[in-house]
C-alpha cells in the first residue's frame, strides 16, 4: 500500500514507521538486550567461524565446536566461582563473625590503636593522650551505631536495590544470561543473510557509504570487545597474584572477578577494589590500616599496568575518544540502560561518533560553505584514521 503513495508521502510514512519502531524498541529495551548482546557476540565470533570454514569445516561444525569449547571453559569457570563464592558468601553473611561484625571490630581496633596519634587528635580537635578519646572516634562509633549495627536487614535491602538498579529485574538478568548464547548461535548461521537483506533496502546511491560506515563500526566493536576481554583476563591474573602476595583471602576469586568487573569502566574497578578490601578484613588479625595500604597498592599497580601497558598494546586508540567524553558516556549509559549501559557505553559512543563524522559533519561543512558540496568524510586528511581491519 505504501508503494502506491507519492514519493514524498511514502518517505514521510517510512520515516514515521522508523520512529515508531525506534520508540517501541526503547520501551521494550530490557527484552531486546539479549538480542543486541547476541548480535555483538555473533559479530565478534564470526571471523573465527569463517577461518574454520576456510579449512574445509561446515558452518554447523564450526559453530558447534566454538560453542563446545566455550561451554567447557564456562563450566570450569562457574565451578571455580561457585566453590569460592558460596563459601565467601556464607562467611560474609555470618551474623556473628561476618562482614558487618568484622567491620565494627576492625574500626574499633584501629581507632583505639591510634587514639594517641597526632593526626587523629588533630582531626578530632583534641590533644593527644586525652583519656576520653577523640571526637573523631566518638563520631565514627556513633555513625556506625546509628547506620550499621542492628540494621543488617536494611543494609541488605539497600544493596539489593542498588543491584536491581544496575541489572534490572532478576528475570531480565536471567534472560540476558540464558537467551544471549541461544540467540548468538542462531545469528552465526544467519549473519550474512541478515546483512544482505539490510543492504538490499539501502538506497543504491548510498550503499557504498553505508557499507563503509557499517564496516567502521564493526571494526570498532570487534576491536573493543576482543581487546577488553583480553585486558580483563590479564588484569584479573595480575590482581590475583598481587592479592596472594599480600595475604588476602580468596585471592583468585577476588582478583579474577575484579578483573572482569572492570568491563564496566570506573564503576567495576571501584566496586572490585572496595569488595576486596572489605573481604580482606575478614582475615584473623587483619589491621585496617595495613590492609587498606596493601589492597590499595595492589589495585593501584593493576590500574597503572592496565592504563599504561595493556591498553596501549592491546586496545590502542581504536575508539579515538577523549577521556572526558569517555567519562560522560559511561555514566549516561549507566543512567539509561543500567549495568548493560555501563558495558556498552564506550562502543556505542564510538559508533555514534563515527555516524556523526560521516553524516552530520559533511552537512555542517556544506552549511558553513554557503550551500556548496561538502568534501566526503573519508577523503579528509585531518580526520583520525580508523582502526585497521582485523578481518571481521
Amino acid at each position: 500500500m505504501l508503494d502506491r503513495l507519492p514519493r514524498s508521502q511514502r518517505n514521510l510514512a517510512l520515516g514515521a514507521l522508523a520512529l515508531l519502531a525506534a520508540w517501541g524498541a526503547w520501551v521494550v529495551r530490557e527484552i531486546l538486550n539479549p538480542l543486541v548482546a547476541a548480535y555483538v557476540l555473533a559479530y565478534i565470533a564470526h571471523p573465527l567461524v569463517l577461518r574454520l570454514e576456510g579449512r574445509g569445516w561446515s558452518r554447523q561444525r564450526s559453530v558447534n565446536t566454538i560453542y563446545a569449547v566455550l561451554a567447557v571453559v564456562t563450566a570450569g569457570t562457574l565451578v571455580a566461582v561457585w566453590a569460592q563464592g558460596s563459601h565467601l558468601a556464607a562467611r560474609v553473611l555470618d551474623p556473628n563473625a561476618g562482614l558487618l561484625a568484622t567491620l565494627d571490630l576492625r574500626l574499633g581496633e584501629f581507632l583505639e590503636g591510634h587514639r594517641d596519634s597526632w593526626w587523629l587528635a588533630w582531626l578530632g580537635a583534641q590533644e593527644p593522650g586525652d583519656g576520653e578519646g577523640s571526637a573523631l572516634m566518638l563520631m565514627a562509633q556513633q555513625l556506625w551505631a546509628e547506620f550499621g549495627t542492628g540494621r543488617e536487614g536494611d543494609l541488605a535491602a539497600t544493596g539489593a536495590g542498588a543491584l536491581g538498579h544496575f541489572f534490572g529485574s532478576a528475570a531480565g538478568l536471567l534472560s540476558l544470561i540464558v537467551l544471549t548464547p541461544i540467540y548468538a548461535w542462531y545469528l552465526l548461521f544467519e549473519l550474512e543473510r541478515i546483512h544482505a537483506v539490510v543492504r538490499r533496502f539501502v538506497p543504491a546511491p548510498e550503499q557504498e557509504r553505508v557499507s563503509r560506515i557499517a564496516s567502521s563500526i564493526g571494526r570498532v566493536l570487534t576491536a573493543f570487545f576482543r581487546g577488553r576481554l583480553t585486558i580483563c583476563a590479564l588484569k584479573g591474573v595480575l590482581l590475583s597474584l598481587g592479592l596472594l602476595v599480600v595475604g588476602a583471602p580468596y585471592a583468585v576469586f577476588l582478583g579474577m572477578t575484579s578483573g572482569f568487573a572492570s568491563l564496566a569502566p570506573f564503576v567495576g574497578s571501584v566496586a572490585g577494589y572496595l569488595f576486596s578490601f572489605l573481604v580482606a578484613l575478614l582475615e584473623p588479625g587483619a589491621d585496617l590500616g595495613l590492609t587498606l595500604l596493601f589492597v590499595s597498592a595492589v589495585f593501584g599497580l593493576a590500574e597503572v599496568v592496565e592504563g599504561y601497558v595493556l591498553m596501549p598494546r592491546i586496545l590502542g586508540d581504536s575508539l579515538g575518544l577523549h577521556p572526558l567524553f569517555v567519562f560522560v558516556a559511561i555514566f549516561i549509559g549507566g543512567a539509561t540502560l543500567g549495568m548493560f549501559g555501563f558495558l556498552l557505553a564506550l562502543p556505542l559512543a564510538a559508533s555514534a561518533l563515527i555516524l556523526f563524522r560521516e553524516l552530520v559533519v559533511p552537512a555542517l561543512e556544506q552549511f558553513a560553505a554557503g550551500g556548496g558540496a561538502a568534501e566526503p568524510a573519508a577523503d579528509r586528511g585531518d580526520e583520525p584514521a580508523l582502526p585497521p581491519s582485523d578481518g571481521a
